[in-house]
C-alpha cells in the first residue's frame, strides 16, 4: 500500500512542481504582479498540494512503515 502511494504522491508532486516552475517562468518580468493577481486562487491551490504531497514524502521517506505483510500479521 504504502508503496503504491509514494509512487502517486511523488507522480502528483512532479506535475505540480512542472505546473508551478511552467506558469512562474512564463510571465513577463513586467506584468508579473498583474498576471499573479489573476491567477492567484488556481495556482494557490497547486502550491498547497504540492507542499502536502511534500510533507507526506517526507513522512514516508524519514519514517518508512512495516511492509504490508508484516503490518496484516
Amino acid at each position: 500500500i504504502c508503496s503504491h502511494f509514494l509512487e502517486y504522491s511523488w507522480g502528483l508532486w512532479q506535475r505540480d512542481f512542472q505546473t508551478i516552475f511552467h506558469r512562474l517562468s512564463s510571465l513577463p518580468q513586467s506584468s508579473f504582479v498583474a498576471a499573479a493577481v489573476e491567477g492567484q486562487d488556481d495556482l494557490q491551490l497547486i502550491c498547497e498540494r504540492w507542499l502536502l504531497c511534500l510533507k507526506i514524502i517526507r513522512q514516508m521517506i524519514l519514517f518508512g512503515f512495516p511492509s504490508d505483510a508484516k503490518s496484516i500479521q
